[in-house]
């Protein structure tokens, strides 16, 4: 978790650096956005911290849908 952290706030760093618009296509911002997710500690994807924020909850289902279809990539069958 003390890796992912760091890892966090140096992407934040850079984010800070670089707030230009992004003139990539949707699905290459997207592919970027799937890779940042992936690469978040299970827990951390799984887990509402603060249920009561709707915004946040709806986020953890919109990366579920993407979880499913990321597995779906790696499991053409569907199953583990």
């Amino acid at each position: 978790m003390k890796e992912w952290r760091e890892r966090w706030n140096r992407y934040q760093e850079w984010a800070e650096t670089h707030a230009e618009p992004d003139r990539r296509s949707f699905s290459e911002i997207l592919k970027d956005v799937d890779w940042l997710y992936s690469n978040f500690p299970e827990d951390v994807r799984r887990t509402d911290p603060d249920p009561e924020k709707l915004g946040i909850q709806n986020l953890y289902r919109i990366f579920a849908l993407c979880e499913q279809k990321r597995q779906s990539r790696i499991s053409p069958s569907g199953s583990d």
